[in-house]
């Protein structure tokens, strides 16, 4: 594959002038300042209380579910009396049963070992890792973002879904390495152990398999072949340890309860959009529908999971140099949170890559690096206080449609916004295969 010669524009721009410089000098003394204000908030989420129950409460105590002899999936209003000794409260309800993957839980079994808020420590600390291996892939990769990273330095800290990632003690940041580095082979031709990454990523969350829709666009089949045996493979494992009963409860309990969370307020993808304004049946009468019809919100997310997909699909056909291929592959991990049927704030790391992709086309089309930073912005905001603020300022009732398209849609409409910019940008570099 040929080397991606950089623009003119972009070789002049990575030469340090006196602005630069002391432009960097003030990123790096904000951000120093901003982590000294900000590290106390992070080490305090970093291990919670002991009464805590972040999300990484649920691949831990199915764990321990296992190691004692109860069923992997068991509700947690009977486990936590017994891994937490106390009562499931009124808030945590919502979340019956662990919504993770059995092997998800076969990797969370030396954390079910200690303590519930020295294992979420023990995590953290290997997320923090995953997370600068990804960035550290995406510096290697792309050397003409290297003006970027003091600003990246100042900004990580205000980044609300890294400190979610890290006060729930998420998967995403693992998944975020495992995607980056598949992206990082794949763009070297290395398609088999892009496929092998990629297959542990899909077994440890469903969504990160979206990704294969490019492999095969790609024709890279000894990629989409690797990932399946890596799945088979990581299953076999996982059910000769935890049981065939455990997958079996995984797909006829646990995923048929993960249906209501569909239509929760901050559910960004498409499913989110079309089950907040035609079926909000989740939110127990706070949201009035548009019109409330089931089959329009089923219908709706599959007509635009569709019709994105093929757009996947067309631009990683059509794609052949690097540059190319970057911009199909942004397209994908964009489009990959779109259509998964759940996807939260804390989901939006995944969107290292692209981000990353679309600031380096951004030296040369600035309008993309115009658009990239109100989508950047709105990324960080702290949805949960903006809704607060939103909500004492409407009139009582039901939430209306209204109201539901405007501040707990704005991620959704980032990531769309991200999406055309790509496709955009994308259009005019990609050409049409040449015929023969």
């Amino acid at each position: 594959m040929p080397e991606l010669a950089l623009p003119a524009s972009s070789t002049a721009s990575a030469t340090p002038t006196p602005f630069s410089r002391l432009l960097h000098a003030a990123c790096l003394a904000l951000g120093v300042l901003a982590w000294c204000r900000l590290a106390p908030a992070y080490g305090q989420v970093l291990k919670p209380s002991p009464e805590a129950s972040p999300d990484f409460y649920q691949d831990w105590a199915s764990a321990r579910n296992f190691r004692i002899g109860m069923p992997v999936y068991s509700r947690h209003d009977l486990t936590m009396p017994i891994h937490l000794g106390r009562e499931q409260q009124d808030w945590e309800k919502d979340i019956q049963y662990n919504a993770h993957p059995p092997t998800s839980v076969l990797l969370a079994m030396p954390f079910s070992y200690l303590k519930l808020p020295e294992a979420v420590l023990a995590w953290n600390l290997l997320t923090i890792a995953a997370l600068l291996g990804a960035l550290g892939i995406v510096a290697a990769n792309l050397p003409e973002l290297r003006t970027l990273f003091l600003p990246v330095a100042l900004f990580l800290p205000f980044c609300l879904p890294i400190y979610g990632n890290f006060q729930q003690g998420q998967w995403t940041l693992v998944l975020v390495l495992l995607t980056t580095a598949a992206w990082a082979l794949e763009r070297s031709d290395r398609p088999i152990l892009a496929g092998v990454l990629i297959g542990a990523a899909a077994s440890m969350k469903l969504f990160p398999a979206y990704l294969l829709v490019y492999l095969a666009a790609r024709r890279r089949w000894r990629g989409v072949l690797a990932a399946g045996l890596t799945m088979a493979l990581l299953a076999a494992v996982t059910v000769g340890v935890l049981g065939i009963s455990t997958y079996r409860d995984y797909w006829t309990i646990v995923l048929p309860s993960l249906e209501r969370f569909r239509s929760y307020a901050f559910n960004h993808s498409f499913a989110g959009f079309w089950h907040k304004l035609f079926d909000p049946s989740s939110e127990r009468g706070w949201v009035a529908a548009v019109w409330p019809s089931p089959a329009v919100a089923r219908w709706g997310t599959i007509a635009s999971d569709a019709v994105l997909t093929a757009v996947v699909a067309m631009f990683a056909f059509r794609a052949r140099s690097r540059d190319e291929t970057d911009l199909a592959f942004a397209i994908a991990a964009t489009a990959m949170l779109l259509v998964s049927p759940i996807t939260w704030d804390y989901s939006l790391p995944m969107l290292i890559v692209p981000i990353a992709v679309a600031a380096r086309s951004a030296m040369t089309a600035p309008w993309l690096g115009a658009a990239l930073l109100p989508i950047l912005i709105v990324f960080g905001l702290p949805q949960s206080t903006l809704l607060a603020w939103a909500l004492a300022h409407r009139t009582p009732g039901p939430a209306t449609p209204g109201f539901i398209l405007g501040m707990p849609s704005l991620v959704f409409y980032a990531m769309a916004a991200m999406l055309v910019a790509l496709v955009v940008r994308a259009a005019g570099v990609v050409k049409p295969t040449p015929s023969a």
